[in-house]
């Protein structure tokens, strides 16, 4: 079982401050599961047709049958904007994964200061830069995580400049023999879909900035309701760029329109290992309807120099 400590609710300025430490046993995979897109109502009401929160219990029933270091949620934690909806969460978390921490990080639906009011207790842990020590001798190779806030004035995503530079700022303090895997909501890429008019408005400017650092090595968002796997090449060796399908509703991929594709909720679960390889695979639920053909991608991006 790792070890940790962390901070309480207290909204932290700046962003990346107070990294939560996680000791984990040398050799071993640091073994995370990230949720997102729960689209939460109070009063069982359905959101795009399904019970939200039904497919949250049932993602986190599954998560609970295995152990896990970490747990990730990226945004649009809501779908009615109220206190009650975030407490379904909490107390899901604290049903299902009482000795887990969970971390979060907002998407467009959510109100930064009702959720450090509501995730204000064990498991949910408000740290946005998470450590992992391997405690190998005489190696100072660590992971660390870095949740974004991409959450912008408008459903678009919008990465602010002082944000973007207190990010080159920790990348920079990072070693270069450490790795870095980062976690936002917004999709930095467009994904071929109707909800590509609400992408993360700074997308390339992101990718640039982390494609000039070696130590990165994936960066994995919610947002789009469909599974994407990518891999930016870059002169520093490129990333995993992961999309996660939510624990609500599925988008109809390569689509303009609106549509709910036929999938049951999903989470991706990751695998840090202390060799600096990232695996990433999406777990899917059984679904009360059929399966519709999979929405995976394969798409590899080159950057221009």
């Amino acid at each position: 079982m790792s070890k940790l400590t962390g901070i309480t609710k207290d909204q932290i300025k700046p962003w990346f401050a107070q990294p939560l430490k996680i000791s984990a046993s040398p050799n071993s995979t640091f073994n995370v599961a990230q949720i997102t897109d729960c689209h939460l109502m109070i009063d069982n009401e359905l959101y795009e047709g399904v019970n939200s929160l039904k497919h949250l219990h049932l993602v986190l029933q599954s998560i609970a049958a295995r152990t896990w270091d970490l747990v990730v949620v990226t945004g649009d934690i809501t779908q009615d904007h109220t206190l009650e909806s975030y407490r379904l969460l909490s107390d899901a978390c604290a049903q299902y994964l009482p000795d887990t921490p969970v971390s979060w990080l907002p998407g467009n639906h959510d109100d930064l200061e009702q959720l450090n009011q509501v995730f204000d207790s064990p498991p949910m842990v408000a740290n946005k830069h998470i450590i992992i020590d391997f405690n190998q001798p005489q190696s100072n190779k660590r992971w660390h995580l870095l949740l974004l806030n991409s959450k912008g004035p408008t459903p678009s995503g919008l990465i602010t400049d002082e944000h973007i530079k207190e990010l080159e700022q920790t990348l920079l303090a990072i070693g270069k023999d450490e790795m870095v895997g980062l976690f936002c909501h917004h999709h930095p890429l467009p994904v071929n879909g109707y909800i590509d008019k609400h992408i993360l408005t700074n997308g390339k400017q992101l990718i640039d900035l982390l494609a000039q650092f070696p130590q990165v090595r994936s960066l994995a968002h919610g947002h789009v309701h469909q599974q994407v796997d990518n891999f930016i090449t870059s002169s520093s060796g490129g990333f995993h760029l992961w999309a996660t399908p939510a624990t609500s509703i599925q988008f109809k991929p390569n689509s303009r329109l609106k549509g709910n594709d036929d999938k049951g909720p999903a989470f991706r679960q990751f695998q840090f290992r202390p060799d600096g390889q990232v695996d990433s695979s999406v777990v899917w639920l059984e679904s009360p309807k059929p399966l519709t053909e999979s929405t995976e991608q394969g798409l590899k991006v080159e950057l221009e120099n």
